[in-house]
């Protein structure tokens, strides 16, 4: 255990040099950071607007904080819309419980389908 101890004494520690000029210890960093994560609001895009602007405060530049990425938008192809509604309404996969209404009634352009009769 004292060698283990030892060890650890001499090595360096692993965070820059930078930040460990300012605080002696990487716990006191840790507590120091802890602790302003709990004053910023809680919602993120708030939370971005104010570490934005204290780097901005802090470092006299405007640096661009991008956290989200692009939302990739897919259009949905009509080919794969009408295999999904052919799939809900094919009778392999449906069925009806006793005692409900024996057809499904689906308006579409002004008129009423009924598109599957279940007997049982």
């Amino acid at each position: 255990m004292r060698k283990y101890r030892r060890k650890l004494k001499t090595t360096p520690l692993k965070s820059p040099d930078s930040i460990m000029v300012s605080y002696s210890c990487a716990n006191t960093l840790g507590k120091a950071v802890r602790k302003s994560l709990n004053v910023l609001p809680k919602s993120p895009s708030k939370r971005r607007a104010v570490v934005r602007q204290l780097i901005k405060e802090t470092f006299k530049t405007d640096v661009d904080i991008s956290l989200t990425l692009p939302k990739a938008f897919k259009k949905r192809n009509q080919e794969t819309e009408e295999k999904v509604i052919k799939f809900y309404l094919s009778d392999g996969i449906s069925w009806q419980a006793p005692g409900k209404r024996d057809f499904v009634s689906i308006i579409k352009l002004e008129k009423k389908y009924m598109p599957r009769k279940d007997t049982c």
